[in-house]
């Protein structure tokens, strides 16, 4: 596949939160998709939708990377416990360990058109953020390594 920008080493897109035909080819464009979803029963009803895109991409990006990520947890509820339960339906996507939590700081930091990293670079918030950074960065090193090595695998 032709590099979408040879002058940068990532290229992040936010796609919509519906599945839709700008998602779909969101996902082809893509080499690793994080699926943020919420402990609620309609993000994990949601996720079916996605997953079933995700699956019919399978046959033309077989290395395509996928992950998803626990968004707005709320911690010490029932439905943040049953979230990974929930996941588990989905054995061929792996959970980041890291889990972002529902915290003041994010729209705190959003109302000023910052991050939590430059608010509170020291709170809750940003160590969430920096171990989920720390984790997407071994995913993609992993993949990379794995790449490498096999001899059936185009690099990129």
């Amino acid at each position: 596949m032709a590099a979408i920008s040879p002058d940068y080493e990532w290229i992040v897109i936010d796609g919509p939160p519906r599945v839709n035909k700008i998602a779909r080819s969101a996902i082809v464009a893509s080499d690793f998709v994080v699926v943020p979803i919420q402990p609620s029963p309609f993000d994990i009803w949601a996720a079916e939708d996605v997953v079933s895109i995700l699956n019919e991409c399978e046959p033309i990006k077989p290395d395509l990377l996928i992950r998803f990520l626990i968004n707005r947890s709320v911690s010490n509820t029932i439905l943040s416990g049953e979230i990974k339960d929930a996941l588990a339906d989905y054995p061929h996507i792996q959970h980041f360990s890291t889990t972002i939590h529902n915290r003041q700081e994010y729209a705190k930091a959003a109302r000023r058109g910052l991050t939590a990293l430059e608010t509170s670079p020291q709170g809750p918030a940003a160590a969430e953020i920096r171990a989920w950074a720390v984790e997407i960065v071994t995913v993609l090193d992993h993949a990379h390594e794995t790449t490498k090595e096999s001899p059936n695998v185009a690099a990129r």
